[in-house]
């Protein structure tokens, strides 16, 4: 909720003027989305090149502030953990509704998953995709294009559904 300072306005020079108090309220979040880092590879025990990002949005499209977004990695298989060792991490939105997540390292298990991105009042998270790469293996060339694209396809796939 936001309050202003006192307010006058008139319609004619000299006249007498009426203060008032005007009052916006924040709408709640309807929204969220993922707006950076997502479909990213990382060699296993490696730190990923782009932190996560998620834009919470009210039903009229405008940014929220000040909502608590949570960045969630799975606890098992090919995942990896979040700056202070966690596998979530709790970040507040910024006047433009956007949440940035800690630098998040993978951890020593290769494979494909997703991190999600939820708000309160919203069912369906933001979805990252996101691929722990083999040891040894430090581009997505080495591994090969294909692979990375079917993967990325397939993940949000899978993810969007679970969701829905």
């Amino acid at each position: 909720m936001y309050t202003s300072l006192m307010f006058s306005a008139n319609s004619m020079a000299g006249s007498v003027s009426q203060p008032f108090t005007l009052t916006v309220t924040q709408l709640p979040a309807a929204s969220i989305a993922s707006t950076a880092g997502t479909l990213q590879t990382a060699t296993v025990n490696t730190a990923f090149g782009t932190q996560l990002q998620a834009t919470v949005l009210d039903a009229n499209g405008t940014p929220v502030s000040g909502a608590t977004v949570t960045f969630a990695a799975p606890s098992a298989g090919p995942s990896g953990t979040f700056v202070g060792g966690g596998v979530t991490d709790m970040e507040t939105t910024n006047g433009q509704g956007v949440a940035t997540a800690q630098v998040f390292t993978a951890n020593g298990i290769a494979g494909y998953y997703a991190v999600t991105a939820s708000v309160s009042g919203v069912s369906a998270p933001a979805i990252f995709g996101w691929y722990n790469l083999p040891a040894g293996t430090n581009s997505v060339a080495a591994w090969g294009n294909n692979a990375f694209a079917n993967w990325a396809t397939d993940t949000l796939k899978t993810a969007q559904h679970l969701f829905r």
